[in-house]
């Protein structure tokens, strides 16, 4: 968690970000927050399925990024 709210600080990454990719990276980040310092006593498995769960959308929003920026450099050539 602590690594993609890095990320999602990094101007350069948020920037190519659409709003709703931002939303739902952002409401995934606060949930595992809430998984973490809740009281709640969670399995380990419900954490690490959430994780892969982020780790997915991530994935995924960042591919978009990446070829989105592609197309940009071969429109330009």
């Amino acid at each position: 968690l602590y690594n993609m709210r890095k990320v999602m600080k990094d101007d350069s990454v948020a920037s190519m970000l659409t709003p709703i990719d931002k939303m739902k990276i952002n409401s995934a980040m606060i949930k595992g927050k809430n998984l973490i310092e809740g009281k709640q006593n969670h399995d380990a498995f419900v954490f690490v399925d959430f994780l892969k769960e982020l780790e997915s959308t991530v994935e995924s929003t960042l591919k978009k990024v990446n070829k989105s920026y592609s197309d940009e450099d071969s429109d330009s050539d």
